[in-house]
């Protein structure tokens, strides 16, 4: 049995980095509110929708298999492999403190209990200027820590958030002027539009 069950130099048992992608968004978010003089910050939170695009049944549909009208395929491929597995769903979104109903949603992410690999899905246009292609996978999987964290500077840097970011910048100077010239007194003019088309 000794020389037939042989798992040397099979598995491997070095450390790596396996720092919580959370933790590294976070770390990102801070950059960010340092270099915009904290006009500009971020949120990673906890998400519990969907994070792929999926179909919903109509409501007639679902009485239908209620009621049992239809044959139900059982596959038991979904009874073997992974169970009971621990899945972690975040959203990633950046905010400008003076203007708190204003986010624009950069990314969903989702890993398992080993913490990598992780699942992104991202936001399409940003997928489009990271990958420089139209219509570019949107959804991308990071095996390592080093791979995710390379992967968010792009995204962060890319030209389409660089956009939103000077977008924020400028919808915070809007309501900085606002503050101080009804506080001073001075007659603003009310019609001031501010594009919530991003929100």
């Amino acid at each position: 049995m000794e020389k037939k069950f042989d798992l040397n130099g099979k598995l491997d048992f070095n450390d790596i980095d396996l720092t919580p992608p959370e933790n590294i968004v976070k770390d990102i978010i801070s950059h960010i509110s340092t270099e915009t003089k904290g006009i500009i910050s971020g949120e990673i939170k906890p998400y519990s929708g969907h994070i792929f695009s999926y179909t919903q049944q109509s409501s007639y549909k679902s009485i239908a298999i209620a009621l049992g009208e239809k044959d139900k395929k059982v596959d038991i491929q979904t009874t073997l492999g992974k169970q009971n597995e621990e899945s972690y769903s975040y959203e990633f979104y950046l905010k400008t403190p003076l203007y708190e109903q204003y986010k624009y949603r950069i990314c969903y992410m989702r890993y398992g209990i080993g913490n990598y690999p992780v699942t992104l899905v991202l936001e399409q246009s940003i997928a489009d200027d990271v990958f420089s292609e139209i219509n570019a996978n949107y959804i991308l999987k990071c095996n390592t820590r080093e791979d995710f964290e390379d992967l968010m500077i792009s995204i962060v840097c890319s030209k389409r958030v660089i956009a939103v970011m000077q977008e924020m910048i400028r919808i915070n100077q809007i309501r900085t002027q606002f503050s101080e010239e009804t506080e001073n007194g001075v007659d603003v003019d009310e019609n001031v539009e501010i594009d919530e088309n991003n929100s």
